[in-house]
């Protein structure tokens, strides 16, 4: 992520070289962000996206400069950084403005129904930290009849998700754990290793609340941590911080075994997705050590 930032910085360079437009300009700037929010620095982001909302809505889409970008993307997307940045600083209401401001956009350039729902699934989050339950379980089944009539994997594995943590946070443990495992499914299908790595970790919630056994929650916590940890997630510490909140043998278990119960879900390939992560840690047993270190000082400091 750290050379992914400096080569964003370096692109911005050569794109006012190039003699390209502010649109473009503007685009090499929400790469410079959305790597910002990976790496965690959310209120950074907000910052200044929040500073670049009015530039956005007064700034013609067609200039004299020539443009390399659509502009529609380039403001949708700064705008859709923030609300990232915005719901994990733990800012509901203005992820929730965020995004409405982004649903009207879509609706002025005729975006299509799967793109619309796409949108309006990102106020899912928001409704649920906020308990709206009700308008937040009516957003996940119009989606998700979307998602289902497009034959969209990804966002499908991201509503299940969502149901998952609805039926968490409703107190429906049975369906938590149930959708929880359809969402990480989908996930893998998907081959998206964020999305995977933040299904581990709601699992492993779900079945530890359903009183599931210490060695399968271990499990699925030290799959979403050392994935995190060869990503570089911005998310990492969040992770940590289960995991050293539970209950774990003396020495850590091996890569093999965590693997073995994580792929008992059906479709789930731990082990080839792992493998091709960035080696921030040289293989899997030695990513455990890692964390497993990690958690212990964090532990340790509370």
């Amino acid at each position: 992520m750290d050379e992914a930032l400096a080569l964003a910085g370096e692109m911005a360079g050569y794109t006012q070289k190039a003699g390209l437009g502010l649109w473009a300009q503007l685009g090499d700037e929400c790469r410079r962000l959305q790597i910002l929010n990976a790496l965690g620095r959310y209120a950074e982001v907000l910052d200044a996206v929040d500073k670049l909302r009015r530039k956005l809505a007064e700034l013609p889409e067609q200039g004299e400069l020539e443009e390399a970008v659509n502009p529609w993307n380039v403001r949708e997307g700064l705008l859709d950084t923030g609300r990232e940045a915005a719901m994990r600083g733990e800012h509901y209401e203005q992820s929730l403005e965020l995004n409405a401001e982004i649903v009207q956009y879509n609706k002025q350039r005729g975006a299509s129904a799967l793109e619309l729902a796409r949108t309006r699934y990102n106020d899912s989050g928001a409704l649920l930290r906020l308990e709206r339950y009700k308008d937040a379980r009516q957003l996940l089944l119009d989606c998700r009849a979307v998602f289902e009539s497009e034959r969209s994997i990804e966002m499908l594995g991201k509503v299940w998700s969502a149901l998952a943590a609805l039926a968490d946070k409703t107190g429906d443990r049975a369906d938590a754990v149930r959708f929880g495992e359809i969402a990480l499914g989908y996930g893998y299908q998907a081959g998206r290793p964020e999305s995977c790595a933040v299904s581990h970790n709601n699992l492993s919630i779900y079945l530890e609340r359903s009183g599931k056994d210490s060695a399968t929650v271990l499990a699925y916590r030290l799959a979403a941590a050392t994935m995190a940890l060869q990503m570089q997630s911005g998310q990492l510490p969040m992770w940590l911080r289960n995991l050293a909140l539970t209950e774990r043998p003396a020495t850590p278990p091996s890569f093999d075994s965590v693997a073995d119960i994580v792929e008992q879900i059906d479709g789930v390939r731990f082990r080839a997705m792992f493998g091709r992560l960035p080696s921030t840690a040289a293989d899997g047993d030695a990513a455990i050590a890692t964390v497993w270190q990690m958690a212990l000082e964090m532990q340790q400091q509370r």
